[in-house]
């Protein structure tokens, strides 16, 4: 949740965040943000500033799994000064119920077999893209669980590129022309609302959040997701 620190007006500014600051992802599949790359990322994807090539695009690697891959660099230290500290505002692997990210057992309790198959085939096609990185090890962020807990956390914590992936699909923005999308840090924190309270543009310099009536020092910002 995103609040006020201070007593804004209507029209205020609330919040304005650097282009150099968003991981991006172009339609393409090339990556903006990042600092630098890991060696097991390198390896397994390439060049992200570089586009997929339309072999891997048709095999399923869109602007959203390549902008996971964005986050998954980003949180492993490769995203700057201001990652490394963001990250420990991000949802643990185990706090998020995105269905890619839930364990079979639960997924099962959803009774919904559409969403189901559905989150099974996204894990699916993430592990046939980069199976590497679906590798608890092969993250930080994972790779905690099974050492604290063993081969039994390997069934309950999700898999680093999934927990990724439901960033990316919970949290971008898209940003000016329609043919790049975001990850844009505090931005992320705003919550929907049908009459929301602050409105958000982009340019080729970043993001700025603007709000629509004066808001109370600790109020919560809110944004509109969409219509629907």
């Amino acid at each position: 949740t995103l609040v006020a620190a201070r007593d804004l007006g209507s029209d205020e500014v609330a919040l304005a965040v650097p282009r150099r600051l968003l991981l991006t992802a172009h339609r393409s599949g090339a990556i903006g943000g990042l600092a630098g790359q890991t060696d097991l990322v390198w390896d397994a994807a390439g060049d992200l500033r570089e586009e997929v090539g339309e072999a891997m695009f048709k095999r399923g690697a869109t602007w959203d799994v390549r902008l996971a891959l964005a986050v998954l660099e980003a949180t492993a230290g490769c995203g700057g000064e201001l990652w490394d500290a963001y990250r420990r505002f991000l949802p643990l692997p185990h706090e998020l119920s995105s269905p890619v990210c839930l364990p079979a057992e639960l997924l099962a309790e959803l009774r919904e077999p559409a969403v189901a198959s559905a989150a099974a085939a996204r894990n699916e096609l993430l592990a046939d893209l980069y199976a590497p990185l679906m590798a608890h090890e092969a993250h930080p962020a994972t790779a905690g669980y099974v050492a604290r807990g063993g081969e039994a956390a390997r069934g309950l914590v999700p898999a680093p590129l999934s927990w990724a992936y439901a960033l990316v699909s919970s949290r971008c923005f898209a940003l000016s022309g329609g043919d790049t999308f975001g990850f844009v840090p505090f931005l992320d924190m705003c919550q929907h609302s049908a009459v929301p309270s602050a409105n958000f543009t982009s340019d080729e310099r970043g993001i700025v959040l603007r709000t629509l009536r004066p808001v109370a020092a600790g109020e919560e910002v809110t944004i509109s997701y969409g219509g629907d």
